[in-house]
């Protein structure tokens, strides 16, 4: 799993959904299981009502790294609870895919579908004028308030005048976000405006919630197998060469989990162990100390990618970082031979790291980039009937 340092601004982290940690209190997370018992079409939920598969939102960032960012809720993956895809061509800050849920007129958000202790309470629906909620972020602490309500905003579709201002405080720092419970997060001020953030255009959608379910699959791969063991080289920088061994040590009981274990040949105190398993066509990996529901994403199944597909994903010490599908079908020359590969890449928002290339039977056939990954051994022989495993990339 890729541990890079990661950083951006808090506001842009709200403007995209970017989860962070909320203190215990009296405000629910969302449930883990995605059968939160809000709903949108009335309820506790009554009168928010732009959150839907097919809703679009377009923004004007004017940040260091200025551009136009789109969001596109593309599915709903639970009870409330759905699943947007962010793009820019220029703003690289941003992370591929939020999750939303709609929970008792609060509005939460995280980069993680399944882990309730990450969503964020962007916003309270129905609540009077000081409603406050608190959380960190990274070991930054903020408060968010309810500052006005039916509050107007400029956007480039013209005005929206029901929308909630929330004053987020973070140090000796304030800003606003603006949220309508018809049109969504309008950004942090007018449109035409010296604001971070603006809603340039948007699509509301008029699908109705389904209320569908989206358990674990907990599937498998043509690459995982008890028993596989594998040999990288591996160098940083172009610097001296290491030796990894990757290895499947067994399964979990009772859950269509592996543990694998990740070895240095130089330094047996990086020796570590990992836990992969599939989810709705997603490869997921989390560490020793975390549950199933800290697991990031590393892969995706070729059937449901596409170029431009990513996620985000955080460690156990708070080291986040970005995944982007490059290519689907890049031919790569590798232990096995020219293979056809996904490539994804590795980035801290601010450039691309590496690149992990990945084989649909073989698993991660290599590794370019800041750091380089190549296969010198194996069990698992090169014809198509084996098996072999990913590894953990770690650094």
């Amino acid at each position: 799993m890729i541990k890079l340092n990661f950083f951006k601004s808090f506001l842009f982290l709200l403007l995209l959904g970017i989860s962070v940690s909320c203190k215990k209190g009296s405000d629910p997370a969302p449930s883990s299981n995605n059968s939160n018992t809000g709903g949108n079409n009335g309820g506790s939920n009554n009168g928010v009502t732009f959150l839907k598969v097919g809703t679009t939102h377009t923004y004007l960032y004017t940040g260091f790294f200025g551009g136009t960012v789109t969001t596109k809720v593309e599915q709903e993956v639970g009870k409330d609870t759905f699943m947007v895809r962010n793009s820019s061509e220029e703003v690289t800050t941003i992370y591929p895919t939020v999750f939303y849920v709609l929970k008792d007129g609060n509005l939460y958000s995280s980069f993680r579908l399944r882990d309730p202790n990450t969503y964020f309470i962007r916003c309270k629906f129905n609540v009077p004028v000081g409603t406050s909620w608190s959380g960190t972020e990274n070991g930054s602490a903020f408060t968010c308030t309810i500052d006005s309500l039916n509050a107007t905003v400029n956007t480039g579709k013209g005005l929206v005048k029901d929308a909630v201002k929330v004053k987020i405080v973070i140090g000796a720092r304030t800003t606003y976000n603006y949220y309508s419970p018809t049109i969504g997060l309008l950004g942090t001020g007018s449109f035409g405006s010296d604001a971070e953030a603006q809603l340039e255009d948007y699509t509301i959608s008029n699908l109705a919630p389904s209320g569908a379910a989206y358990p674990i699959t907990f599937g498998d791969y043509a690459f995982m197998k008890v028993g596989n063991k594998w040999r990288y080289s591996e160098s940083i920088f172009g610097g001296d060469e290491d030796f990894v061994n990757i290895s499947i040590e067994s399964k979990l009981p009772n859950a269509n989990i592996y543990k694998v274990k990740v070895a240095y040949e130089s330094d047996a105190s990086k020796t570590a162990y990992q836990y992969w398993y599939e989810d709705n066509g997603l490869l997921m990996v989390y560490e020793d100390g975390e549950s199933l529901l800290s697991a990031d994403p590393i892969y995706m199944n070729e059937s449901i990618a596409k170029v431009g597909y990513g996620w985000a994903g955080r460690t156990g010490l708070n080291t986040l970082f970005i995944y982007k599908i490059t290519d689907l079908d890049s031919p790569q020359t590798t232990y096995w031979g020219e293979l056809p590969s996904m490539g994804i890449s590795v980035s801290n928002g601010l450039f691309a790291a590496q690149t992990n290339y990945w084989n649909k039977d073989k698993g991660n056939v290599l590794v370019s980039g800041l750091l380089s990954r190549d296969v010198v051994s194996t069990n698992v022989r090169k014809g198509s009937e084996n098996r072999i495993i990913i590894p953990g990339i770690n650094f």
